[in-house]
């Protein structure tokens, strides 16, 4: 998981470049409560300002993305995730 985890990470940071303030893990799988198959991944991501329109399609599609270059990884169809501005 950490390195599927890492490369979403990747992913994300390329989308968003400088306009990332951080990425925040929460949910099942920090309490190693994590279920494969029955839990999600829960992502929030921060930036500074709103996400482009090409940072939001961009986010929207990444897990399909993700899922398409990587189709034995069970994890990628786990994640959920919300972007927050501030």
């Amino acid at each position: 998981m950490i390195q599927s985890l890492v490369l979403f990470m990747e992913r994300l940071k390329s989308i968003l470049r400088e306009n990332l303030r951080s990425i925040y893990l929460f949910g099942s799988t920090t309490l190693t409560d994590f279920q494969l198959g029955w839990s999600d991944i829960d992502v929030l991501i921060f930036t500074y300002q709103p996400p482009t329109d090409s940072e939001a399609s961009a986010l929207v599609t990444i897990r399909q993305r993700l899922l398409e270059e990587y189709p034995n990884n069970q994890y990628f169809g786990s994640l959920e995730g919300a972007v927050v501005y501030f």
